[in-house]
């Protein structure tokens, strides 16, 4: 299958395959699925693996074929060239999804929230990827030795120099970018929507300060950890609350407005990639999986005014739509997993 439009739409019914695709090209991207945090749960039933590839061609003499292979062991692929560390595979391209289940980013818990900013930030600064997985490598390992019988307090302390030391990366990107957030969500709002209603995005992280103090913090609370078994503290227990008008949205904000912000939280994602990513807009796609059906015009029209910012742009639709964004459009057909063009 050779893609080389700007915008392109996948048309099939529901359970056919159009979003497995949009998956493949977000998990060349992230290394991760949108859909899942399992890697597990991407396998098809009664196979040991996976291989997803594919050749990205900017068509100003750039191309790359990226090549993953989950079997016993993880495999990546550059150019033919095995790849030993996910920091040097991921953002070769950057994903942008938008998806029904966004909405869960404003409505559910902090993880989804968490798992966005981390997602998000990892697209801009590789350092923050790199502080995120050797905070939660140390976490991880931290609590496993919390959980023994008789816990060896030398051995849970050996890890809390190098949480704190990345715990304060992690913090200081997450109130850096979700700070940006904030203010262009703003501009939405009021540019497009022209909505007057204050929108804020409250960040609590769970500890704060410099790398001293988090050593300190961490070390004031391992008796009290020692004693239930796991690290309760730290970044994977901040909570990013999502305000409008002074409400808190997640308690009191109607479905409409959680369904408006969460899709201006991955506008807003758009915009700031972009402007960062002006050298390199080709680089740049965005995936829509059935998100435009429920907008109203205006908001429909800011949302495409978005989505042209990224060099390319895959939609997935049960019937052909009629907006006129998509005269110039390629189409594709999907049906039982097989791609065809459709004339």
């Amino acid at each position: 299958m050779s893609v080389t439009a700007p915008v392109n739409v996948l048309i099939g019914n529901n359970g056919q395959g159009k979003s497995n695709l949009l998956e493949a090209i977000f998990f060349l991207s992230m290394l991760r699925s949108f859909r899942t945090s399992q890697v597990r749960e991407l396998k098809k039933i009664g196979s040991g693996g996976f291989y997803i590839g594919m050749e990205a061609d900017s068509g100003r003499g750039w191309s790359e074929k990226l090549e993953v292979e989950y079997g016993d062991l993880r495999k990546l692929q550059i150019d033919g060239v095995n790849v030993n560390r996910s920091s040097e595979f991921i953002r070769r391209l950057r994903t942008v999804v938008f998806s029904p289940e966004d909405i869960q980013i404003v409505t559910d818990n902090s993880s989804y929230r968490r798992r966005f900013i981390d997602m998000f930030v990892s697209l801009l600064e590789p350092v923050y990827m790199l502080s995120l997985q050797q905070y939660l490598t140390a976490l991880k390992a931290r609590n496993i030795a919390l959980r023994y019988h008789h816990p060896d307090e030398a051995m849970v302390k050996a890890y809390e120099p190098i949480m704190a030391e990345n715990a304060a990366v992690i913090i200081h990107y997450r109130s850096l970018y979700l700070r940006q957030l904030e203010a262009e969500i703003g501009k939405l709002l009021s540019e497009f929507h022209g909505l007057n209603k204050i929108f804020n995005i409250r960040y609590r992280a769970d500890i704060d300060g410099t790398v001293e103090d988090l050593q300190k913090i961490l070390d004031s609370g391992r008796r009290r950890d020692l004693e239930r078994g796991f690290t309760g503290c730290g970044p994977q227990l901040d909570e990013i609350d999502l305000m409008f008008d002074g409400k808190l949205l997640r308690s009191f904000g109607s479905t409409g407005q959680c369904r408006l912000i969460s899709l201006c939280l991955k506008m807003a994602e758009v915009n700031l990639l972009s402007e960062t990513m002006k050298e390199e807009k080709n680089k740049l796609i965005v995936l829509v999986d059935d998100v435009t059906g429920e907008l109203d015009d205006p908001t429909r029209r800011c949302f495409f005014d978005v989505i042209n910012r990224a060099g390319q742009s895959f939609f997935t639709f049960t019937s052909h739509p009629s907006d006129i964004y998509f005269e110039k459009a390629s189409f594709f057909e999907v049906n039982n997993g097989k791609i065809t063009v459709k004339e």
